[in-house]
């Protein structure tokens, strides 16, 4: 919520968030964001991890299963 708020967007009232249980991930872009500074939000109902794997089953950590480096990469890459 700060860089959101630092970088201009529209701070919406609730946005979507990773459900208890779900052991998986919900991102959300922010909306009205200064040009150039755009803000995602990811939540995950499982390990602060790296490399934690968002599948709906399991609980650990696997490198090549991970959804954080894929997110991270494509939100640096449009820079």
């Amino acid at each position: 919520m700060t860089h959101a708020k630092a970088n201009g967007c529209t701070i919406p009232s609730t946005f979507p968030t990773a459900s208890n249980g779900s052991k998986k991930y919900v991102c959300y872009d922010f909306d009205g964001c200064k040009e150039g500074y755009p803000v995602k939000v990811c939540t995950f109902d499982g390990g602060h991890t790296p490399s934690s794997i968002s599948d709906g089953v399991a609980g650990g950590d696997d490198g090549l299963k991970a959804f954080i480096p894929p997110i991270a990469w494509k939100f640096m890459a449009q820079f």
